[in-house]
């Protein structure tokens, strides 16, 4: 009987209890994994994954699932290495698509709940999830992990230039590859151009002589603005720019183009990472950046966000824009790197640095299973700290939680105190969250 193995994009999630519903996934040598005519199909991934746990349109429970695989004829139901869904059913069989849609590909985790989705249009070309589209073993002076770091104020709402200038300093000190300010959680929009060239100056001068990469995110509602920054970025210094499309109202095809044109006709020399996130109204594919990168020569990267949510078009968009380097969540880093995903740009990397520079040495090594478990790790804290937060009454958007988790971590240095109308954390409720973090995650604190 022919079959055919369908294996779902993953956000990476714990695994166990799927594990454990239906049995071991298969095993290396079987008949299933020798057979010829298997060959994968990637179905695009819609599963969430967020900070406060994980959420979808609807629950779907275990069983559920396992009711419906059943009534898809399908045989095994398990889940692989990368915690992707893996069925295998006989060749042909139609059911295995209203499964699909039903369920929702995606990671399945203890609580999770997911969406319908529809088959990858690229799903015949692709390879394995478990082997790397490109060579993670290469040097690329744009991947490894970014610390965005947060922005830290006085208390009358003045830069703290003392707290960044230490904070840079620290993040030197650990070596990550990479820093980057005023990203959502540098809160770039809350900026004044000469809050901008501020921050800028100080980066390219504390880094100045240590070889670390330096970023700085340009963004704003129009085109005049985004590349008046883009232009003092390009005298200042900075490695690169992070850069984010106008994003008040929705462009037309043309305009979207006309953008990408202007930023290149005015630095045509400066390597732009793009800050691809649903909020700003335009998420950019795969087939986008191939279109993007004939205006935009110099486009060098991509902070591909909310990848848990588009994993099946990370992975096309990596295989169609080769040149570019992706940059990923730590939560999904390990998963993003299997399939050539170049590093992170990552906060939690000033609360818990070991964790996530070991983590990516150990993917780019391709020890998989060792920095899966630093990355199970990672999802287990997120999953544990936000419901921890959420009780104390504080929030959780990028620039709050972010620099809130920095502090308690003892990682950086300030006051958790955020513009508005965000709300920082109290200073009582960051004490209450080290607190917790010593007792369920001591790894993830400075030591005193």
């Amino acid at each position: 009987m022919n079959r055919r193995k369908f294996l779902a994009g993953s956000v990476g999630g714990v695994v166990t209890t799927a594990q454990m519903a239906r049995g071991s996934s298969y095993p290396k040598g079987s008949t299933a994994s020798n057979n010829q005519s298997a060959r994968p199909i990637v179905i695009d991934a819609h599963a969430h994954f967020g900070y406060m746990g994980m959420w979808g349109q609807r629950d779907i429970s275990f069983e559920d699932i396992l009711s419906a695989a059943d009534e898809a004829g399908i045989d095994k139901l398990c889940v692989s290495s990368l915690e992707a869904i893996e069925l295998e059913v006989e060749e042909g069989n139609k059911a295995i698509h209203q499964f699909m849609k039903w369920v929702g590909a995606g990671a399945i985790a203890a609580g999770m709940t997911m969406k319908a989705s529809t088959p990858n249009p690229i799903a015949e070309e692709a390879e394995p999830m478990n082997e790397p589209q490109v060579d993670v073993s290469k040097d690329r002076n744009l991947g490894g992990i970014w610390a965005g770091l947060p922005t830290m104020y006085n208390a009358d709402w003045s830069l703290d230039m003392g707290a960044m200038e230490t904070n840079i300093k620290r993040m030197i000190k650990i070596e990550v590859h990479g820093i980057y300010l005023l990203g959502s959680t540098g809160e770039f929009y809350a900026m004044d151009f000469d809050e901008f060239k501020l921050l800028a100056d100080l980066l390219v001068r504390t880094t100045a002589g240590t070889g670390i990469p330096t970023c700085v995110v340009c963004g704003s509602p129009n085109t005049r603005t985004t590349l008046r920054q883009l232009l003092y970025l390009r005298k200042s210094g900075v490695t690169a720019a992070q850069l984010v499309i106008p994003f008040w109202m929705e462009m037309t095809e043309r305009e979207f183009m006309q953008f990408f044109k202007d930023v290149h006709e005015a630095v045509p020399d400066l390597p732009i990472i793009h800050y691809n996130i649903p909020r700003t109204k335009r998420f950019l594919l795969g087939p986008d950046y191939v279109k993007v990168r004939e205006v935009l020569p110099n486009l060098a990267a991509v902070k591909f966000t909310f990848a848990g949510s588009h994993f099946g078009d990370l992975r096309e968009a990596v295989r169609l824009n080769p040149s570019l380097k992706f940059l990923v969540g730590e939560n999904l880093l390990v998963s993003g790197m299997q399939i050539g995903a170049d590093g992170s740009c990552s906060s939690i990397v000033y609360t818990n640095p070991d964790t996530v520079l070991k983590m990516y040495r150990l993917a780019k090594q391709r020890k998989w299973d060792e920095a899966q478990a630093m990355q199970n790790r990672i999802i287990a804290f997120f999953a544990g700290v936000f419901p921890t937060i959420e009780k104390l009454g504080e929030g959780y958007i990028d620039p709050v939680a972010d620099k809130g988790l920095g502090l308690a971590a003892g990682g950086i240095v300030g006051h958790p105190r955020t513009r508005a109308p965000y709300i920082g954390w109290s200073e009582e409720s960051v004490r209450a969250v080290r607190a917790w973090m010593k007792e369920n995650f001591p790894d993830f604190v400075a030591q005193d």
